[in-house]
């Protein structure tokens, strides 16, 4: 791993990465990098839209995907946010 990167979560077969900037139109805060030979398939935003416009049971799957998605520091300010009265 080079300097500077850290490894936030493995990622296995079937796994998604990058729904998000795609989704709500944001940047990606993290880049792959695969330790070995993989096969990946790469969805254009473009495509994504009319890939949700035919079908939106999908896009409605990776919004519920993000709900339990499980990323520590997710975790840990989910955390820290119940905590403050306001929040809860």
């Amino acid at each position: 791993m080079e300097s500077g990167n850290r490894k936030v979560r493995n990622l296995f077969a079937g796994d998604h990465f990058g729904e998000i900037a795609l989704i709500y139109g944001c940047h990606r805060s993290a880049t792959v990098l695969a330790n070995n030979y993989t096969t990946l398939a790469k969805l254009t935003a473009n495509d994504f839209k009319d890939l949700a416009s035919k079908c939106p049971q999908y896009l409605q799957h990776l919004k519920e995907q993000l709900y339990h998605y499980d990323d520590p520091i997710k975790l840990f300010l989910e955390e820290q946010l119940k905590k403050i009265p306001y929040m809860q």
